[in-house]
């Protein structure tokens, strides 16, 4: 029973999560844009850290 309220609530739960997951957000010219997370340069620095993310935006 256990394991039949939890395949339900995943099958609910993950859906919403990925829908979620991207953030949509309106530009000063009514545009839409789309916000994706990112790890910075992760092949050339390690990820999650201030020089990958510089790294990342000057590529």
């Amino acid at each position: 029973m256990n394991y039949l309220a939890l395949l339900s609530s995943m099958t609910a739960l993950v859906p919403a999560m990925i829908g979620s997951s991207m953030a949509q957000e309106k530009t000063q010219t009514g545009a839409t844009t789309i916000v994706v997370a990112h790890r910075g340069a992760s092949g050339y620095l390690p990820e999650h850290t201030l020089e990958a993310y510089k790294m990342a935006i000057d590529m």
